[in-house]
């Protein structure tokens, strides 16, 4: 009956989480990479940006998200929704496995309620991106792992752990997990696993051995500042940087930050307690996906969306364990005053209480994050700057030669937008001219766009403008905020 009425929920989940499906792309630039690498897979010609010169190889870009959405491709045909709702499928894979590797935490259905309006799980449902996929098969992978399965069992383990790896590369945390574990337990059966995944990630570091963009490479750059190592102290001060942004969730408000930081605090405690107990692996790989978080250049929320799961796991643990410890004092010591509280504070009615007190907050703001995550995606696609951009790329698939080179920003979008119509590429983050000189004498583009984003286009275009301004020719431009493409002379570039 329960497995009955689990499956309605899921159906009714997808019935809502489809309500609000639109076709807009999401403005993070990966979800056009993912599309263009698989376009590429699909016209047998590797997993490279086709959108670029050349068409070079996608460094440090690995193939398992884009073959997932070659399927989705050939149904839809290249619709962006159809390619959505592979994100959605996956989301709703995860809960139903969720509810089978978790079936031990403290009320189950407000956990799995929880999961299933939070509104970040919801944001990269309703987007063309790796997270959900990568989480999907990272938990299948810990759910085999913790089993004592047969070699058949092993076989899909070999399977889901390699691909986990293939679609995102912090895939190798799952991987030093599932290792760590195996010599931990001396579980003889996740030997083949373990060795086919070896294979795997060497294949990984030798492919991306002489790449200059390779993940592990940019651990030790700065970000945006081509070719500056970070050094002992930058690498403190970013660990620790990431370490507070992460534990405080990101919030600007002080009494937010405050409220996130003793959520976090509660799931550290349910962590400790997992490490000990049942789930030791699942605790075991948290640790290590967080290191590889902490030492990365980036941050966002976006980055821990494969380990909602866990971490809201973690804080129903410690917050069943929390509620244990203070329930006996404040029992003993109130009991101690009033005997007639005794049989009242040990009732199943008062220990059920708190978690309705924890969930209320949870869900009033889960559901304020989905209306306005609604209310962003179907009626403000874009904000103004990035419909504008969109514009500019509309315009250059209409009215510019097929294969002509842009420069601009965000190249994938971009070309996308444009309808695949022209080549782009991304500018150089510097204002060094003889770089900027190498990069015109290289690709020799005919376009640049100057957008309205701020940040890099700031620090590193606007100057060059300025300075090549005699050789620019505007050819379109928008509304405010006004972005506008330019055409190069080629005689005069020099």
């Amino acid at each position: 009956m329960a497995e009955k009425k689990f499956f309605i929920l899921l159906i009714v989940l997808a019935l809502l989480y489809l309500s609000y499906l639109t076709p807009n792309l999401s403005l993070d630039g990966d979800n056009a990479r993912y599309i263009i690498l698989s376009k590429s897979l699909l016209a047998e010609k590797g997993l490279n940006f086709i959108n670029q010169p050349g068409s070079p190889a996608a460094h440090p870009f690995t193939p398992g998200y884009p073959l997932l959405l070659i399927p989705f491709l050939l149904i839809g045909k290249g619709s962006v929704i159809i390619l959505k709702i592979s994100s959605l499928l996956f989301l709703l894979l995860s809960l139903w496995l969720i509810k089978k590797q978790f079936s031990d935490v403290p009320y189950p259905s407000f956990y799995l309620f929880l999961l299933a309006l939070n509104p970040y799980l919801i944001s990269f449902s309703h987007q063309v991106m790796s997270e959900l996929p990568y989480m999907f098969f990272s938990l299948l992978s810990l759910r085999l792992s913790e089993e004592d399965s047969d070699s058949r069992a092993s076989l899909w383990l070999v399977a889901t752990l390699i691909f986990s790896i293939a679609i995102r590369q912090i895939g190798f945390a799952l991987f030093m997990a599932v290792l760590v574990f195996a010599v931990w337990k001396k579980k003889k059966n996740l030997v083949i696993p373990i060795l086919a995944s070896c294979v795997f990630i060497f294949y990984l570091l030798w492919r991306d051995f002489f790449s200059s963009s390779s993940y592990l490479s940019q651990v030790f750059y700065l970000p945006y500042q081509e070719g500056l190592r970070i050094d002992l102290t930058g690498l403190i001060t970013r660990i620790s940087k990431n370490l507070f942004a992460y534990v405080t969730g990101f919030q600007s408000h002080k009494l937010l930050k405050l409220a996130m930081a003793g959520f976090s605090f509660v799931a550290l405690v349910g962590w400790m307690i997992n490490l000990r107990l049942k789930h030791v692996l699942v605790s075991v790989y948290f640790a290590f996906y967080l290191s590889f978080l902490l030492i990365w250049p980036w941050q966002g929320i976006r980055f821990l969306v494969p380990v909602i799961p866990l971490i809201l796991y973690f804080f129903f643990c410690g917050w069943k364990k929390l509620l244990e410890v203070s329930s006996r004092a404040a029992v003993s010591f109130l009991s101690s005053i009033f005997p007639r509280l005794r049989h009242i504070a040990t009732s199943s009615r008062w220990k059920i209480c708190p978690w309705f007190i924890m969930l209320i907050p949870f869900l009033l703001l889960s559901l304020l994050m989905d209306v306005r995550e609604m209310k962003q995606t179907r009626f403000n696609p874009y904000p103004p700057e990035w419909e504008n951009y969109r514009q500019v790329a509309v315009w250059s698939g209409r009215n510019l030669s097929p294969g002509s080179l842009v420069v601009c920003r965000k190249p994938f979008l971009f070309y996308l937008w444009s309808g695949e119509r022209v080549k782009t590429i991304v500018y150089p983050f510097t204002t060094d001219e003889e770089a900027w000189k190498d990069f015109f004498s290289k690709f020799s583009p005919l376009y640049i766009v100057a957008d309205k984003f701020g940040g890099t286009t700031e620090a590193y275009l606007k100057s060059i403008l300025l300075r090549y301004n005699n050789r620019l020719t505007p050819l379109y431009s928008t509304a405010f905020p006004e972005v506008q493409i330019f055409s190069m002379d080629k005689s005069r570039r020099k």
